[in-house]
């Protein structure tokens, strides 16, 4: 656990609510994924590259998971008024 992570944790716990915690375990989470990544070249177990066919995307949440194209809609929107420089 990194120094941040250990404050942000000791602060939880003078309001400890349910939403803290969860949110402060989200967060460890999501860290500690960031430096897997950092030191190793991937982001832990359950969390596939993302590649154009599929585009995983791990959705950080109260139980996180992998979803292939969560905005596919809004990407390909997007797509539409993208414009050549």
């Amino acid at each position: 656990m990194t120094q941040r992570a250990a404050i942000r944790r000791a602060l939880s716990s003078l309001i400890a609510s349910p939403l803290s915690i969860w949110f402060s375990m989200m967060c460890d989470d999501r860290e500690s994924r960031w430096v897997a990544f950092a030191r190793t070249g991937t982001p832990g177990a359950g969390w596939p590259g993302c590649t154009e066919p599929d585009r995983a995307v791990m959705i950080f949440d109260r139980k996180s998971r992998v979803e292939s194209d969560p905005a596919a809609a809004q990407r390909l929107a997007r797509q539409e008024f993208d414009v050549a420089v």
